[in-house]
């Protein structure tokens, strides 16, 4: 079992019009859960990127009900 602990970003490719969650705590969680293991992130999710972040990790089946969404 793993939680990744932190902040998250958001990596924008404006010249491919695609955006990526990242950050420390997210990528350790996100490749903790693609190797097999128990993972969780725990950190603060703003509300204008809450959907994308979400959609990422639990597709990736990362434990998220510890997180606080801000809705600001």
């Amino acid at each position: 079992k793993i939680a990744g602990i932190g902040d998250n970003v958001i990596d924008r490719y404006m010249n491919m019009g695609i955006r990526f969650p990242g950050g420390n705590a997210v990528n350790v969680a996100a490749h903790a859960a693609l190797l097999g293991a128990e993972a969780a992130y725990v950190g603060s999710i703003g509300a204008e990127e809450k959907e994308n972040i979400e959609n990422a990790l639990e597709s990736l089946g990362v434990d998220l009900s510890q997180c606080i969404f801000d809705p600001e």
